[in-house]
């Protein structure tokens, strides 16, 4: 008579991922096999390392990808802020700041 018994291991990993201002994302990856009930326990232990190590292998490349897709943001905005003129208006500001500045100098006799 055929043993029908299943067996099944299931193994999953999960990380987050601090983004700054008190926010973080998620990653998450379940990874299952399933064998016959009368496989050792030395094939059983060794499916569950690999499935833990998959898992893990597939939430580590899904952050690489999220944080290489936050630095294109990040280049994109900078590019975009250089577009507008923001960095010449944080120049202004450090010209109108260098005014105040002399003002109050003169005001108070020093240079």
């Amino acid at each position: 008579m055929k043993n029908d018994y299943r067996y099944q291991i299931t193994r999953s990993f999960a990380r987050k991922v601090n983004i700054g201002n008190y926010q973080t994302v998620d990653f998450f990856a379940s990874h299952t096999q399933e064998m016959p009930a009368d496989t050792a326990d030395e094939e059983k232990k060794k499916i569950s390392e690999t499935l833990f190590l998959s898992a893990k292998l597939e939430v580590e490349a899904a952050i690489n990808d999220f944080q290489a897709d936050q630095v294109k943001k990040n280049s994109n905005q900078s590019k975009i802020d250089f577009e507008h003129g923001n960095e010449v208006e944080a120049d202004g500001d450090e010209e109108d700041r260098s005014k105040k500045l002399k003002l109050a100098n003169e005001a108070f006799g020093t240079k």
